[in-house]
């Protein structure tokens, strides 16, 4: 899994475009498609669904997601809470399709969110997308409040909107996420703890990117426990507890044994073929059970 900053995402998504020629309002498609059929087992037939929709790319993703849910019979309420002309580029197309299908777009003022997040149970976040800097401004800010304060179900598109992508940005204000949906690559917030939490569960949907494009500008992975055992050599069911290593841990004060107690069983558990634990002769029962 690769893990991206703001400006290596945006290198990713303009060189897909430009020089690969996968077209944005293609891969704006593809994003919320995936969205859609990732959170579909998080809603229920009977929810109240309200898709808060900002300005570029995330609320362009927006739209994508609330078509779908409309088409698939879901009570959806669309609240655009930016002016018309701020919707610009891919965006503006998937609104259009969107109006195209019969649906309907309300552009909803700071006033009426108290009365609609009343009568909502699930909240999609398509707010803000990763480039946040500085302080979140109106009417960002008190819609991003009220949704905090709501009983619906949180799900951001993305990244929680207002929290920034970049380590060592600071937080403001940001929509405190159920679960998160990351666009074709893992935000560095997601892994440090004073951000992490905002994104609730999280998971990266593939929407087109390639890994030989993403790979060009970043090398940063995440390595886990499926990275790990690939590392990990395979064993012969003949093989011999020689075979596989031998090591010698020391250590255990007197009454103290915790250390190299947790310290063998790990290097046992680790795969090690044969290990040797030096300690105090007191120690020696506690070790050894």
């Amino acid at each position: 899994m690769f893990i991206v900053n703001a400006k290596e995402m945006y290198d990713i998504d303009r060189y897909t475009i430009e020089e690969i020629g996968l077209p944005g309002k293609l891969l704006m498609e593809n994003a919320g498609r995936e969205v859609f059929r990732n959170l579909l087992p998080l809603v229920d037939e009977t929810d109240r669904i309200t898709v808060f929709v900002g300005a570029g790319n995330n609320g362009g993703d927006g739209f994508v997601i609330a078509r779908y849910l409309l088409e698939a019979g879901f009570d959806v309420n669309i609240a655009q809470v930016v002016p018309d002309e701020k919707i610009r580029g891919d965006a503006l197309e998937h609104k259009q399709i969107l109006l195209n299908s019969g649906w309907k777009v309300r552009t909803t003022e700071i006033e009426e969110l108290d009365g609609l997040l009343n009568s909502t149970d699930v909240i999609i976040d398509a707010l803000i997308g990763i480039g946040v800097k500085g302080m979140i401004r109106e009417p960002f800010a008190s819609i991003i409040e009220k949704i905090n304060g709501s009983n619906a179900k949180v799900i951001s598109v993305d990244i929680p909107s207002g929290l920034p992508a970049d380590e060592g940005v600071q937080v403001d204000l940001a929509v405190e996420a159920d679960y998160t949906f990351v666009i074709g690559a893992a935000k560095m917030t997601a892994f440090l703890p004073a951000t992490s939490e905002y994104y609730g569960k999280w998971k990266v949907v593939d929407i087109g990117f390639s890994r030989k494009t993403i790979g060009k500008f970043t090398n940063r992975k995440y390595y886990g426990i499926k990275e790990l055992k690939n590392t990990l050599p395979k064993r012969k069911i003949s093989s011999h507890k020689r075979d596989h290593g031998k090591g010698l841990l020391i250590g255990g004060n007197a009454s103290m044994p915790g250390a190299i107690t947790i310290s063998t069983r790990a290097a046992l558990v680790a795969g090690a073929g044969l290990i040797t634990a030096a300690t105090l002769k007191e120690n020696i029962p506690i070790v050894a059970s």
